[in-house]
């Protein structure tokens, strides 16, 4: 899907939306980023470890 399309929808999305459930959308986006960033930052360090333990 071309990025300028999808983000032309998101705002549309955003704009029908109260603040109130924006607020809740984005903490939401926020914690469930966290999580996969934490999760990323956690299997690459696996991933890292057993790649020097081969190394060696």
């Amino acid at each position: 899907m071309d990025g300028a399309l999808k983000k032309d929808v998101t705002n549309d999305r955003i704009k029908v939306l109260n603040e109130e459930e924006l607020m809740g959308i984005e903490g939401g986006f926020a914690v469930t980023g966290s999580a996969i960033i934490g999760g990323v930052l956690f299997v690459g360090g696996v991933a890292l470890g057993a790649a020097w333990a081969f190394a060696d």
